[in-house]
């Protein structure tokens, strides 16, 4: 059975262009993706970076070491 070329062509023709497609929508993927991770890290990062906040003393320790005035 003879395929005719015309078709054939088309044929071959079409599959290229669904494979740019494809390919276009593979890198469009990646790049979203990227750009995804960029923002996280930079969120991530900004807290983590932050400058440490010092929790006040609690008291409780030092309960033991009060005098009856409640000084140290």
């Amino acid at each position: 059975m003879r395929q005719d070329p015309v078709l054939v062509g088309r044929v071959r023709e079409l599959q290229q262009q669904i494979e740019k497609l494809q390919t276009a929508q593979r890198e469009f993927r990646q790049e979203q993706a990227f750009q995804l991770h960029l923002y996280k890290a930079e969120r991530s990062s900004k807290f983590h970076f932050m400058s440490p906040v010092p929790s006040p003393l609690k008291k409780t320790i030092f309960k033991e070491m009060e005098n009856s005035a409640g000084n140290l």
